[in-house]
Parts: structure tokens; sequence; C-alpha cells
């Protein structure tokens, strides 16, 4: 499920962010990118609450040291945690990750920023606009990312 949260916001802050491994993470290696595993109340579909509560889980586990803040550093240590790897240098650096949406130009990203950010990432996620993401939805939004990063 966090790893999940990862690929949705991945089109604003990249697949940097991962949270704690649950159990069912653990046990799920490579579900990363299951499309509903956000979905807490199986109704097939990932409203916007479920997506806002993932998006703080996810700063939380970020948040290693608990000052409220992000840095690459945290960004990069949570990736390494969570998917047993460092982060490839093909797209974007955690720095520039956190750059995109650091609106107050500290250099590391608070949970404020990270909010909005899920929230943008949601609103251009839900295509009918109707407050819930889809498998269609989610699928096209990683298609266009995946078509983002491709570009030479």
């Amino acid at each position: 499920m966090k790893r999940f949260i990862a690929v949705a916001i991945a089109t604003l802050v990249g697949p940097t962010f991962a949270g704690r491994a649950s159990a069912h993470d653990q046990a799920g290696a490579g579900s990363a990118h299951k499309p509903m595993m956000m979905d807490q109340d199986g109704d097939d579909r990932v409203s916007r609450d479920e997506h806002q509560a993932r998006a703080r889980e996810m700063f939380e586990t970020m948040d290693a040291d608990g000052d409220g803040k992000v840095t690459a550093a945290e960004m990069n240590a949570a990736h390494e945690q969570i998917r047993g790897k460092k982060l490839r240098r093909a797209g974007a650096s955690a720095a520039d990750k956190i750059k995109r949406m650091d609106t107050d130009g500290d250099g590391a990203l608070s949970a404020e920023e990270h909010g909005a950010s899920a929230r943008q990432v949601f609103s251009e996620m839900d295509e009918d606009s109707d407050g819930f993401l889809t498998r269609d939805e989610m699928g096209n939004a990683h298609r266009r990312m995946g078509a983002k990063t491709s570009r030479p």
C-alpha cells in the first residue's frame, strides 16, 4: 500500500516516496504497482480521504528524525529502506523532487507542502472529478507519468 502511494504521487515527486513496510507490503514484494492497494474500504476505488491518509503516513515515514521536515537524505533513506536498493539516478534526484514541492524555498519538504502536492496529484488523476480514483484513472496517470519520464 505504501509503495503504491509512491507511484500515485510520482507525477509530481517521483517514485522516491515510500513508507514503513507493513506485513502486507513485505509479503507482497513487487506489489508497488497494484493500483487499488490504497482502497481501505474495499469499494474498488480510492477516495480523496484514503489518498490523503496514505500521503500523511508516507510523510511521517520519510520524516525519520520527526522534525516536521523531509530532507533529500531522508527521502533517499526511506526509498532504500522500503525498496532495498538505492534510488536510481535515471530520474530526478530526491533534491529535485523536493524542490518541485518546496513552496517556501527552505530546501526541505514540510507536511503541508507534501499534502498540497498529494491533493494536486489526486485532482490530476481524478479524470471525472468525482472525488474517487478508479483503476482506469490510476492506470492512465501511470502511463502518462511513464511517457513523461521516457522522453529524450
